[in-house]
């Protein structure tokens, strides 16, 4: 086990038999979906823990709108896909969803989340980062 989720909704671990991998998937299994079943949620450690940093520090920001979580529709999830630049990393079937990180700039994060219903949290490091972030976001969803 390498990560139970803060509310203790899904855990995520390493296979015995791949622990001698010097990078090996990770896989999680949520509570709520089926406890007995692992899925592969990343094809590597390092690439699960980029993740997760990444995810965390987006709660961490200083900087960020009023409302923390939006829903977003299709069209606009284009919008951002054509005005940020995609991560290379991400996360599958975490709580049976699908994340994705975008950001045009070092110090901001969106976080993309598809779980059927596309939801969105985002935020920056720097109050320019912010303003950079907002040229791309400003107007982009609507509030949980």
């Amino acid at each position: 086990m390498i990560l139970i989720e803060n509310q203790g909704c899904c855990r995520a671990g390493i296979r015995r038999n791949d622990l001698g991998k010097t990078d090996p998937p990770v896989y999680v299994a949520a509570d709520e979906i089926d406890d007995c079943k692992w899925t592969l949620c990343t094809g590597t450690l390092s690439g699960f823990l980029q993740v997760a940093l990444a995810y965390e520090a987006v709660f961490a920001f200083p900087f960020q709108r009023k409302d923390f979580m939006y829903w977003l529709t299709e069209a606009e999830l284009e919008t951002v896909r054509s005005d940020l630049e995609k991560q290379p990393f991400g996360l599958y079937g975490w709580l049976g969803m699908d994340m994705s990180f975008y950001s045009n700039a070092f110090d901001n994060m969106v976080v993309i989340m598809d779980c059927g219903d596309l939801e969105m949290l985002y935020g920056a490091a720097s109050e320019t980062g912010y303003k950079k972030l907002m040229e791309a976001m400003e107007g982009l969803g609507e509030a949980i």
